[in-house]
């Protein structure tokens, strides 16, 4: 099985950066979707049954967005919170 070369391999401690370039950008669904790892569908699914997930915005007839530093601050909420609970599970690990 041939492997990836170290340096191309993700490392186990990378940081995520969230922080967004264009902060007042609308994002399209399907740009959320694809930058979630979700369906178009379950982004849908968050909007109406999660209520942090940010608020869709109607941009045209048949067309939503949603602000760009909305989703990335719901990105760094979540990923504060899995730290956390993480930490409370293994509380001894650095």
């Amino acid at each position: 099985m041939l492997e990836a070369p170290a340096a191309a391999r993700p490392s186990a401690t990378a940081q995520v950066d969230f922080e967004p370039l264009e902060p007042d950008r609308y994002m399209l669904k399907k740009e959320v979707a694809r930058l979630l790892r979700y369906t178009v569908q379950h982004v849908d699914r968050l909007a109406r049954s999660d209520p942090e997930f940010p608020q869709k915005v109607k941009i045209g007839a048949n067309r939503v967005a949603f602000l760009t530093k909305e989703i990335y601050a719901y990105l760094a909420k979540r990923e504060a919170a899995a730290r956390l609970q993480a930490e409370q599970r293994h509380p001894n690990t650095k």
